[in-house]
């Protein structure tokens, strides 16, 4: 079992599709960083230009990082979402469509025992991925502003757990669909779930209460975008959910800790999926 997981892990990182999201994601850093370098100049020399001394501090900066940093790691997130459906799209199905996890199964391996293999080596991937971008961004605004977020831990921690329930909702349709079909629905549902979210936002700006229920639904069936909302609500200071809060909500972002019923549930959901896959696989006729 060790042993398919470090194969499952290697695989996973010399990917193609891997490698090119890796390296647009190092472009992406690097340009986010710059911006935000050139956004701590110009709010430098406006202090200076009305003889303000010292560091520019305040609530207008911080917003203002903040706010670059947030949607720094919205895009982070994205990118780590699609490595994690893109990088695990194929490894039940292309190995069944192939014939190679015929081969594996040769050895004294239970089925469930290669399916948690793979499911830990696409999610320490996926992870390690989420993790080291989150590292580059929250740790270099902090090095060019000085700005920290209030939570980086809890949203941290958020995010690595959606990271997780897409691995294991892209796993289970991998053991009843093909490759290319099963990569379309699960990004189909991940589009779907954002969706729930921004009507939520809209169904509570207007009061339209169909509208909040089918958001509702939407979050418990897909939790992966509420999850990204309660990221979120950590990473954002004081002043900028108040201003969020003002403004009747955000269509991106959360501005409401996440439930700890909810929390439970995405947890709970997640192993009930994981051994959904376990028995799909289990009855497979390979």
């Amino acid at each position: 079992m060790t042993a398919v997981f470090r194969l499952t892990f290697r695989e996973a990182i010399r990917k193609r599709f891997v490698l090119a999201v890796g390296s647009l994601s190092v472009l992406f850093a690097a340009l986010f960083l710059y911006g935000v370098h050139l956004q701590q100049q110009t709010l430098a020399q406006r202090s200076a230009a009305i003889h303000l001394r010292g560091p520019v501090q305040g609530g207008g900066p911080q917003l203002v990082y903040g706010f670059l940093l947030v949607m720094g790691l919205y895009m982070a997130t994205f990118l780590a979402s699609l490595v994690a459906i893109l990088g695990s799209v194929g490894t039940l199905s292309g190995e069944l469509e192939s014939g190679t996890l015929l081969t594996i199964l040769t050895k004294p391996l239970h089925r469930r025992s290669i399916l948690l293999a793979k499911w830990g080596g696409h999610l320490a991937m996926s992870a390690l991925f989420m993790a080291l971008l989150d590292i580059v961004l929250i740790g270099g605004t902090r090095l060019l502003t000085g700005f920290l977020p209030p939570h980086p831990w809890l949203g941290g921690l958020l995010q690595e757990l959606d990271i997780a329930f897409l691995v294991t909702l892209t796993l289970l349709g991998s053991t009843s669909l093909s490759t290319v079909a099963n990569g379309v629905v699960v990004v189909l549902l991940y589009g779907l779930a954002w969706v729930g979210g921004v009507l939520a936002t809209v169904g509570q700006l207007t009061r339209t209460e169909l509208l909040v229920h089918l958001a509702t639904i939407t979050k418990f069936l897909l939790p992966s975008d509420a999850l990204w909302r309660g990221t979120s609500y950590f990473l954002q200071s004081a002043a900028t959910l108040k201003l969020s809060r003002g403004l009747g909500g955000n269509p991106l972002v959360g501005t409401h800790a996440p439930a700890q019923g909810f929390l439970i549930w995405a947890g709970c959901y997640l192993l009930l999926l994981l051994a959904l896959a376990a028995w799909r696989l289990e009855r497979r006729d390979l």
